[in-house]
């Protein structure tokens, strides 16, 4: 019975400490992350993953940020996203409702009265949204008119960098 008690303040606490558990700027791993896949010499495939605590802004800077850094670390200048794709997943926690009954039987002679008492626990369903995004994004040189309206890959990396690499 300790157990059952227990229960929902276990339940608290875990929750309450995951609740700092956004995902990090940094390659995948069991809380999200980024990773990139070269394609071409100006290209590249980026994915971005985040968990159940991620806002879907967070995982967009993850994007812009890798996007930029390894824009730079090729020698280009500016990039520009060719194609992108929502790989965001929803799902749920369900816990089912419980009702704990006790019957006390009381006798005299052949008569019998039973009093019950019971205890409901109604169900819950917690949503889970995990937010995600691929992207194709190629990359420009500085002096290449087709990346013109590109974005610039050094403002981005000094804007977004320190944002996400302190947490």
């Amino acid at each position: 019975m300790l157990i059952k008690r227990l229960l929902p303040v276990v339940g608290s606490i875990v929750i309450a400490s995951l609740a700092s558990c956004a995902t990090p700027y940094g390659s995948i791993g069991l809380l999200g992350g980024v990773d990139a896949t070269p394609i071409t010499s100006d290209s590249e495939m980026i994915v971005a993953q985040g968990n159940g605590f991620t806002e879907s802004s967070r995982v967009q800077q993850f994007v812009l940020l890798k996007s930029a850094q390894d824009c730079l670390a090729r020698g280009f200048a500016k990039f520009a996203f060719v194609s992108s794709q929502d790989t965001s997943k929803s799902s749920a926690i369900i816990v089912p409702g419980q009702t704990y009954s006790n019957t006390t039987i009381t006798g005299f002679g052949n008569t019998a009265t039973a009093n019950t008492t019971s205890c409901t626990t109604p169900g819950s369903v917690t949503p889970i949204f995990k937010p995600g995004a691929t992207v194709i994004v190629k990359f420009f040189k500085a002096d290449d008119p087709n990346g013109a309206t590109g974005l610039d890959a050094q403002e981005i990396a000094n804007n977004l960098g320190p944002v996400l690499q302190k947490n």
